[in-house]
C-alpha cells in the first residue's frame, strides 16, 4: 500500500466521502493507473471485477511454471566480503557492495555485476534453514521473488546461491 500511516478504514472513509488522497510520487505507474481508475468519481467509470483482475495481472506477472537453478560451477571464483556487519560469500563478478535496506528476512545490498555492467540487488536470507518454519519462509520468499515483475524496475530473480 503506498500510504504509510493510513489504514484501509481511513482510506475507505476518504473515498466514501468523495475525497481522494494524493497518490504518492513513488507509486509505480501501473499501480497509479489502477488507483486512479478505481477512484473515478463516476462509479460507471470504475473497472468491474474482471477488468480489475486483468489490471492486477498486468502489474504482477505470475508465470505458470518457474524454476530457479543455481550452478555454482559456472560462477567462477568466489570471495567473502563484509558489508555493514553482514558477511557475504559471492561470485567475484559481484563487486562494490552497498547496503540499501533490510527486508523481512535479512539485509539487501546493491552490487555491480562486472559481466553485464548493471546494478543488481542481493538479498541475504538469514537463518534460512534453522528450523522447518524458517525453511518454509525461505521457500515462500524465493517463490515470491520469482513472481515479481515490474516493467519500470525490471525486477527479476537472476540466480540463487
Amino acid at each position: 500500500m503506498p500510504y504509510t500511516g493510513h489504514n484501509d478504514s481511513i482510506i475507505r472513509a476518504f473515498v466514501l466521502a468523495g475525497e481522494r488522497l494524493v497518490i504518492p510520487d513513488t507509486t509505480p505507474s501501473n499501480f497509479r493507473a489502477l488507483i486512479e481508475k478505481c477512484w473515478a468519481r463516476n462509479p460507471y467509470d470504475r473497472p468491474n471485477s474482471f477488468d480489475l483482475i486483468r489490471m492486477i495481472e498486468e502489474c504482477v506477472h505470475i508465470p505458470t511454471k518457474a524454476i530457479i537453478t543455481s550452478n555454482t560451477n559456472n560462477q567462477g571464483e568466489w570471495y567473502t566480503v563484509d558489508c555493514n556487519e553482514f558477511t557475504y560469500t559471492l561470485p567475484v563478478r559481484y563487486q562494490n557492495l552497498v547496503l540499501i535496506g533490510h527486508g523481512t528476512y535479512g539485509p539487501v545490498v546493491r552490487a555491480i555485476d562486472n559481466t553485464t555492467g548493471k546494478y543488481v540487488a542481493i538479498k541475504q536470507l538469514l537463518r534460512s534453514f534453522q528450523s522447518r518454519r524458517h525453511a518454509k519462509q525461505t521457500y515462500e520468499e524465493l517463490k515470491l521473488m520469482i513472481h515479481l515483475n515490474h516493467p519500470n524496475a525490471q525486477v527479476c530473480t537472476l540466480d540463487c546461491f
